[in-house]
């Protein structure tokens, strides 16, 4: 592996894209440390996108140096490669099973059914279709076009404060970048630094919705359950 990563930096270095491979990694690094630096959740999502896509960038770059111009080893590329192919199919994959997961361990029933106002509530805000699960631990989250809230959930929170949890969740169905980032960054290996922001950003949507106070309140509950 050593050898290999030696050949590897050799074969860039030797290539006559090496300047433009540094030029573009140096803006990918400076890209991510001013996402840690910056205010401003859209300065940090556009800057960390840049990073990623230009990561990606690189990779056919740094092919068709070693293979083409300087004619080196590339199997660590190509299992990079392959690795690039199984992401995609293993995220829909394990999306798929978590469903399903869910429906064998938890059992679900649509909302409708129980708290009919719940699903006009989110389809004011976004198109999703909003799911009670079968558990006395309160939780909720969102997946894919689907929002899961827990029984449990909704014997703890008033009415507003259900709001309040909704309509962050309704903000990741209605903003569906935090899943598709997060699959970028598991190919680039760059680090998903812009989660807490993601979170920061659905908690203002709600708030503007419902206001703060319901859920600040939501949150206490959730915290001393």
């Amino acid at each position: 592996m050593r050898e290999n990563l030696t050949c590897f930096v050799s074969c860039l270095q030797g290539a006559n894209t090496f300047n433009f491979f540094v030029l573009s990694s140096a803006l990918i690094i400076l890209s991510m440390i001013l996402v840690r630096k910056l205010e401003g959740f859209e300065s940090k999502l556009r800057l960390f996108v840049f990073a990623n896509i230009s990561a990606l960038f690189n990779i056919p770059l740094v092919f068709y140096s070693m293979n083409y111009t300087m004619k080196c080893d590339s199997s660590l590329l190509n299992i990079y490669g392959i690795y690039l192919l199984l992401i995609p199919a293993v995220f829909l994959l394990s999306m798929t099973l978590y469903g399903r997961l869910l429906v064998r361990k938890y059992g679900i029933i649509g909302s409708e059914k129980i708290l009919p106002w719940i699903g006009e509530f989110v389809g004011d805000l976004v198109d999703a279709e909003v799911y009670i699960l079968n558990t006395a631990i309160p939780k909720a989250f969102a997946m894919g076009r689907k929002i899961f809230v827990s029984g449990g959930l909704l014997e703890i929170l008033s009415r507003e404060e259900l709001k309040a949890v909704l309509a962050h969740e309704a903000y990741h169905v209605k903003n569906r970048k935090a899943s598709l980032l997060k699959g970028i960054s598991m190919m680039t290996f760059l680090p998903y630094v812009i989660g807490k922001d993601m979170e920061l950003a659905a908690d203002e949507f709600a708030s503007a919705v419902v206001g703060r106070e319901h859920l600040e309140s939501a949150r206490k509950k959730l915290r001393e359950f």
